[in-house]
């Protein structure tokens, strides 16, 4: 699945690695762990290519591909359905 940034949203990443998301101006704001934050990073990095950040981050974690795929899918959706990214053709 490939994402982009689906408004204008504000991102913040505490000094704990903990990522906020709020959509801008006054949105309500969500937070994320350290590990979504890896996650969101990657996805930006990559250009909103979600299999490339997946296995981006499975080299950095030495875990299965496969595995951190089905998670970055999860992680997509679940910020697809918040309305802070939309899918790409």
């Amino acid at each position: 699945m490939k994402v982009e940034l689906a408004k204008s949203i504000s991102v913040t990443v505490s000094r704990a690695g903990w990522l906020s998301l709020s959509e801008q101006p006054g949105g309500a704001q969500s937070l994320w762990s350290p590990a979504h934050t890896a996650a969101w990073i990657a996805l930006q990095q990559h250009g909103g290519d979600a299999p490339a950040a997946a296995t981006t981050l499975a080299g950095h974690w030495g875990a299965e591909p496969s595995l951190v795929r089905k998670e970055m899918d999860a992680w997509v959706s679940q910020w697809v359905g918040a309305g802070y990214l939309r899918k790409r053709e």
